[in-house]
């Protein structure tokens, strides 16, 4: 999975979610009682309990994995203060933005990598995939 601007904080374990924007057709399934998985386009997409690849950025080479460990959708605004903190938004700076808002702060870096209809004020429905690092 692709972490342009946040895989250091990945693989440090200080970014233990992260929010995907829904797509049309993607749907909440369940491969038992309880293991959640998102479908989408005729294949599972992620699926709580496997491993995924940490990329900083697309092609490029996987710096580590991380194990899924939930998955739920919401909307994207409503984001707590300690979902910005598990999204790797301290209380001081993401790259040179400095904000005491941890909202604000993921807001700001949300806003820089998505485009025009998925940006923080259009308040798209995004999944939030809960991880942490793994070994495997």
């Amino acid at each position: 999975m692709i972490f342009s601007e946040t895989w250091e904080a990945v693989l440090e374990g200080r970014k233990t979610q992260t929010r995907r924007v829904a797509k049309d057709g993607d749907e909440l399934r369940y491969w038992d009682a309880y293991t959640p998985y998102v479908y989408s386009r005729g294949r599972r997409k992620w699926q709580v309990g496997r491993t995924y690849a940490i990329q900083p950025g697309r092609g490029k080479k996987a710096l580590g994995r991380f194990l899924l460990t939930d998955i739920h959708k919401e909307r994207l605004q409503e984001i707590t203060i300690e979902d910005a903190v598990a999204e790797g938004c301290l209380y001081d700076t993401v790259g040179s933005f400095y904000h005491p808002d941890p909202i604000a702060t993921f807001a700001f870096l949300w806003d820089t990598i998505h485009k025009p209809g998925e940006r923080f004020a259009d308040d798209p429905e995004v999944w939030i995939l809960t991880m942490e690092v793994s070994d495997g």
